[in-house]
């Protein structure tokens, strides 16, 4: 084999393909490069998650090679422009930032073997928003392996995505083309979608209800689903609010951002919503804060307790300019809607006594 790619190029199939492959298991840490109707493609699995990257080339000649692929990686990192790869029956050479000679392996990964059955089309700067907007309810606790991935089903309005820790959850709906589905997936395999996609391009979703499948023109990644079912977050869900405040996020966040630097003892912020404002209060051993922030509020006032940094997060993921924070008591959950968003984000406040 003999062709010439970018670096540029080259670099991004790489960043992706490494995430998919397991240094400690043998094969698995190596990836696998061919060549066919003027594609070059990368392959690599982890044996969870398998990934196929392709560019254009020029030059080939129908040949493939397997190379250990976090070395393969470091070569094309050092390279700037066009980068030339020459195989032999041995030795893959690179030349780009000098000549650089890796050892062909024998050994060859599993096979990738796509997924059919029912699919949803989406935008992938759609699909990069939806799940950037949930990402930070995802729960790590391995316990609960189910709450590590996220919810996704068809609605009427296109494609839901809810994650759900224990805490906080999220819930986004994200517009697209798709047929009925209810599936729960792995949270890292959302992760390496969003970021290997470009905008302008389209997200293909697969599923046959026990893999998942997201392609591009340029890429293929599949996983196997999570099994565990996911649980009924309508349940969770109010349906009516005492009190409704429309805050705007700004001047929100700066409040607790400020209080967040006097708490050094504990996450807890405390809110007092008001006719037309919030106090915010965080207090600490070394000092205290407070500070008033302008809210149009309907219905009762009441005085309500968070973790700072649960509040903080759940506030960014919405972006927008203002929000709907909607109440019924200090201990039931807080729901956060952006003023023209059809998702929203749950919160469960913090008891506190005194």
């Amino acid at each position: 084999m003999k062709i010439k790619v970018h670096s540029l190029e080259l670099n991004r199939m790489m960043k992706t393909i490494t995430q998919c492959i397991d240094t400690k298991v043998q094969n698995l840490g190596n990836i696998e490069a061919i060549y066919d109707n003027n594609l070059f493609s990368i392959r690599g699995t982890n044996g969870n998650i398998s990934a196929v990257m392709s560019v254009p080339v020029l030059g080939g000649d129908g040949e493939s090679f397997c190379v250990d692929g976090t070395m393969f990686a470091k070569v094309c990192a050092m390279c700037n422009g066009i980068i030339e790869i020459e195989t032999s029956d041995k030795v893959c050479t690179v030349k780009g930032a000098g000549r650089t000679r890796i050892p062909i392996v024998k050994a060859k990964i599993p096979a990738f073997e796509p997924v059919t059955g029912k699919e949803c089309t989406v935008k992938a700067e759609a699909f990069a928003k939806g799940y950037g907007s949930v990402a930070y309810a995802i729960s790590q606790d391995q316990g609960r392996i189910v709450l590590t991935g996220v919810l996704m089903e068809t609605t009427n309005t296109g494609l839901r995505m809810v994650t759900l820790d224990g805490f906080k959850m999220a819930i986004e709906d994200v517009q697209c083309d798709a047929q009925e589905m209810s599936v729960v997936v792995p949270g890292a395999f959302m992760k390496l979608v969003s970021s290997s996609t470009i905008t302008g391009e389209t997200v293909t979703l697969r599923t046959d209800g026990k893999k998942m499948q997201a392609s591009t023109d340029s890429m293929m990644l599949s996983c196997s689903l999570l099994a565990n079912e996911f649980p009924d977050y309508n349940r969770i869900l109010p349906t009516e609010f005492k009190t409704e405040s429309l805050v705007g996020v700004e001047s929100l966040q700066y409040a607790l951002k400020c209080g967040s630097v006097v708490n050094t003892s504990n996450n807890l912020v405390k809110l007092d919503v008001q006719a037309n404002e919030i106090s915010v209060t965080s207090n600490s051993e070394e000092a205290d804060f407070d500070a008033n922030v302008p809210c149009t509020t309907n219905g009762d006032g009441l005085k309500i307790a968070f973790n700072h940094k649960y509040l903080m997060e759940s506030i960014a993921s919405v972006g927008e300019k203002e929000i709907t924070m909607k109440f019924n008591s200090s201990v039931s959950p807080c729901i956060i809607q952006g003023k023209d968003s059809t998702g929203c984000r749950l919160i469960l406040p913090v008891r506190v006594t005194g």
